[in-house]
C-alpha cells in the first residue's frame, strides 16, 4: 500500500523529469529553428533576411518564457497531487511554437 508521502515523491520526480525534458526539447527546438534560418543557399538575395534574423531570437525568448512559467506554475501548484500536466503542457507549447517558427522561416526562405 502506498502512502501519501510516496505519491508526493513520485509526483515530484515525474515533474522534475518532465521539466528536464522540457529544457531539452526547448534547446533542441531552438537549435533547429536557428539552423533553418542559416540554410539559405537557394534564395540568394531574395530572402527576407530580417525575418530570418528575428525568428530564432523570438522563439528562444518564447521558449525561455515557457520554461520559467512552467517551473513557476509547477512550484506554485506543487501541493496538489497531479502537477505533471503543467510541464507536459510546456513541452506541447514549445513544440507548437517551434512549428510556427519553422513555418515563418519557410515563408522568409520563399518555400
Amino acid at each position: 500500500m502506498t502512502t501519501t508521502r510516496d505519491e508526493a515523491r513520485r509526483s515530484g520526480l515525474a515533474v522534475a523529469l518532465l521539466i528536464a525534458a522540457l529544457i531539452l526539447v526547448a534547446g533542441l527546438s531552438a537549435f533547429f529553428v536557428w539552423f533553418r534560418g542559416i540554410s539559405i543557399p537557394h534564395c540568394g538575395q531574395r530572402c527576407d533576411f530580417t525575418t530570418l534574423y528575428w525568428t530564432p531570437l523570438a522563439f528562444a525568448i518564447f521558449a525561455a518564457v515557457v520554461i520559467v512559467a512552467t517551473m513557476t506554475l509547477s512550484w506554485v501548484f506543487s501541493s496538489r497531487r497531479r502537477v505533471w500536466w503543467i510541464p507536459l503542457g510546456g513541452i506541447v507549447m514549445t513544440l507548437l511554437g517551434a512549428q510556427i517558427a519553422q513555418i515563418v522561416s519557410d515563408r522568409a526562405l520563399l518555400f
